[in-house]
């Protein structure tokens, strides 16, 4: 299991939380690692930590950047043994306080962008007979209030997680995606909210997880990239939860 040597794999949402974790663990395990990240300031900045990773820049909500992004890859690579789908945004409102532009920019990043990015991927993936993984959340389907617009944006990765699976498969290409629960990345504590409301949030939902502890980005990664490994070969169009027993309570 997690042998990469001579594989290549695409990372979104590379340069920090989860996705950075699994570019690194994609890179121990010997791949050639792409890792994409929103902005050019970010994406050399990830730079100046992980330079044995090669990093491209893209606002998975801009279609030129993505385009611009694939050219650049395309032009180093003929093949994609692996594309995790991790970017995405959120913005946590009640219904009210969900304005158009906060719905479209989540949508667009966490589903729009990511099935342009997937669509332009396929010929390298059909190529390498590669795997997709999504990386969905509990919240696709754990209802929480104000965050019904996220959670719809995952719920969405989850259809086209099973749709592609189906649609894929008989090109070879593997399609599956990990929810993770409540996990330690830098996005959470960014959240708009007092430091006492984060502080009473993140009691509460230690004590609804029968682990009693959130989730680190390594142990997601790890999964992750289990999920994508060449061995695996009979699993496809799984929702796989990373979640400390949440989805069970």
């Amino acid at each position: 299991m997690n042998n990469y040597e001579g594989r290549v794999v695409l990372v979104t949402g590379a340069s920090s939380g989860i996705g950075e974790a699994t570019a690194v663990a994609f890179q121990a395990a010997g791949a050639r690692v792409y890792g994409l990240a929103s902005r050019e300031e970010t994406a050399r900045a990830a730079k100046d930590r992980h330079p044995q990773i090669e990093w491209l820049a893209a606002d998975l909500g801009k279609s030129a950047e993505i385009e611009a992004a694939v050219r650049q890859l395309a032009s180093k690579e003929a093949r994609l043994d692996a594309l995790v789908n991790n970017a995405g945004i959120y913005v946590f409102a009640p219904l009210q306080a969900s304005d158009d532009a906060m719905v479209r920019r989540q949508f667009e990043t966490n589903v729009i962008g990511l099935i342009a990015l997937t669509r332009a991927l396929l010929p390298q993936l059909t190529a390498a007979k590669g795997t997709i993984v999504n990386v969905s959340s509990t919240s696709a389907r754990k209802p929480n209030p104000n965050q019904s617009i996220y959670a719809a944006t995952k719920a969405a990765l989850e259809a086209l997680t099973r749709s592609w699976a189906v649609e894929l498969g008989p090109i070879g290409v593997r399609v599956n995606a990990v929810a993770p629960g409540p996990t330690e990345t830098p996005g959470i504590a960014r959240l708009p909210f007092p430091k006492d409301v984060l502080e009473a949030a993140r009691a509460q939902i230690i004590g609804s997880l029968p682990l009693g502890r959130i989730g680190t980005s390594r142990e997601v990664a790890h999964w992750i990239v289990a999920l994508a490994d060449p061995s695996v070969t009979w699993v496809t169009g799984q929702v796989f939860g990373v979640d400390g027993g949440l989805a069970a309570t």
